[in-house]
């Protein structure tokens, strides 16, 4: 779980990672501010509990940009290998 952590953006907040509402490492699709929570204690812990059982719709914001370089992404998929 790399999280760009020493990376080309330097140390992140985890948070800043979570563009939609899925989580980057395990693809769980959670309510808004869970997926954060979710992020940000999987991170903190060293792993990701992994998928739950209350699915949900995945929201993409109209534009992917990397909150750290301001790279723009055409797909999910693509900035979430960027962040990874």
């Amino acid at each position: 779980m790399v999280v760009e952590k020493g990376a080309s953006h330097g140390e992140t907040d985890v948070c800043q990672c979570c563009l939609t509402n899925q989580c980057i490492w395990c693809g769980t699709i959670l309510r808004e501010q869970v997926a954060k929570g979710h992020m940000q204690r999987s991170y903190g812990e060293g792993f990701c509990p992994g998928r739950n059982k209350c699915p949900c719709e995945l929201k993409v914001p109209n534009e992917l940009k990397c909150p750290f370089c301001e790279v723009i992404f055409q797909s999910v998929q693509s900035i979430y290998e960027h962040l990874n």
